[in-house]
């Protein structure tokens, strides 16, 4: 590990962090499981208009209602970051495993990795 190509070290670092990120962020989506679901029907009106509030967002007085931004953040986000952390992990093992082939790290000139 101590011979690998710099930026295979820092893409391991990056996909710590995004991890990490990824799971203090999907916390939030914990708070959802709290939410009434469709079969409970001695939700109060007033309830069910907060919960909506918090899901949805309607426009002006217009009756279409449109999924508010902020929430689809909250439960992509988790996603997204062990997404990114996954390629910067694999990206990091692929830079480690093509260190000694690259050139500024003691291959041969001629790319060539061994002589006969």
């Amino acid at each position: 590990m101590e011979h690998a190509f710099w930026l295979a070290k820092v893409l391991w670092y990056w996909s710590l962090s995004l991890s990490i990120f990824s799971l203090i962020s999907s916390t939030i989506d914990q708070l959802l499981e709290w939410l009434p679901s469709e079969q409970q029907e001695d939700m109060s009106e007033d309830r069910r208009k907060a919960v909506l509030g918090l899901l949805v967002e309607q426009h002006r007085g217009e009756l279409n209602l449109s999924p508010r931004w902020v929430m689809v953040w909250v439960w992509q986000c988790p996603v997204m970051l062990m997404s990114w952390s996954w390629v910067f992990f694999y990206g990091g093992l692929l830079l480690h495993i093509l260190t000694p082939v690259l050139p500024s790290q003691g291959a041969p000139s001629q790319g060539r990795v061994g002589h006969i």
